[in-house]
């Protein structure tokens, strides 16, 4: 992706609390700018695990957006 000079990666995915998750903390580590499009995203919420999600986003600086919000 870097080569392809990508510096922002927008992110959705059926399970918000695990592989959406997952994959903006690799993002993250990787040094891009991730996004999670919120809306478009579907959580298992197993014991919680949807709001520990946000918050982890939240902390290692992950913008969780709205779809309207990039048209």
């Amino acid at each position: 992706m870097r080569e392809r000079g990508l510096r922002r990666l927008f992110l959705v995915g059926l399970a918000f609390d695990f592989c959406v998750r997952w994959s903006a903390r690799d993002a993250k580590d990787l040094g891009f700018r991730a996004f999670v499009i919120e809306d478009a995203c579907r959580p298992l919420d197993v014991d919680g695990s949807a709001e520990q999600t946000r918050a982890e986003l939240d902390a290692l600086g992950v913008t969780r957006i709205a779809a309207d919000a990039i048209a």
